[in-house]
Order: structure tokens, then sequence, then C-alpha cells
């Protein structure tokens, strides 16, 4: 029997990490355009829900982004010598989480990481 494991490698986790940083920073600008749309009592209701419209469709897509690079997060997180440019991404993939014990990543864990991307996409 010919077993054949699959290799994936992160070869520049700096910019990987810049990415994340990015569409996350992104996301925090929208949040504020949205609070700004609320609070604007110069728009309509019409352009308010318009505007409300667009910033759905920058929040989903952004989301999406963000979702489609946890891929890269188990990549570093099974990798076994991890420097510290790796420790950095997978702090950006969980803001607070045990550097230490990486579990959100791991194959027991890998259901209850898919909800949490699904919750925001």
């Amino acid at each position: 029997m010919n077993s054949r494991e699959r290799v994936s490698v992160v070869v520049n986790p700096g910019d990987l990490a810049e990415k994340v940083r990015s569409y996350r920073e992104f996301k925090k600008v929208i949040k504020e355009k949205r609070r700004g749309t609320k609070n604007d009592d110069n728009l309509s209701p019409e352009e308010k829900e318009a505007r409300s419209i667009v910033l759905d469709i920058y929040t989903r897509h952004v989301n999406q982004q963000i979702a489609n690079f946890y891929e890269y997060g188990r990549i570093i997180a099974r990798k076994p010598g991890k420097t510290e440019a790796d420790l950095r991404v997978l702090e950006l993939f969980g803001p607070g989480i045990n550097i230490s014990e990486i579990k959100r990543f791991g194959e027991r864990f890998a259901s209850r990481t898919m909800l949490r991307i699904d919750r925001f996409l």
C-alpha cells in the first residue's frame, strides 16, 4: 500500500499576516462607516438603506476573504518548528488565543472552527 501525504507550506508568513491584518482593519472601517450612516441626519431613509446594502456586500466579501485564510492558519499551526512570524499570523486568526496550545486548527476542533467561520459568511 502506497500512502502519500499532501504537503503544504506557507512560504512567507509575513505577507500572510499583512493581508489578514489589512482585511481586519478594513472590516473596522466598514463598521465605522455603518455607524456614521446610521447617525447621519443629512441622509434620506432611502440613502441610508442603499449605503447599508453596499456595506453589507463589503462586509460579506471581507469575511469571505478572512475565512479563506483559515486554511493557511491550519497549515502553520501544524508546522513543527514555528517561527516568530508564524506565531504572529496565528495570533491574527484568534486574538488572545494561547499560542502554546493551538487547538483551534487541530483535527479535533476543525468543525468548531468551521462553525465560527460560517457564522460571519
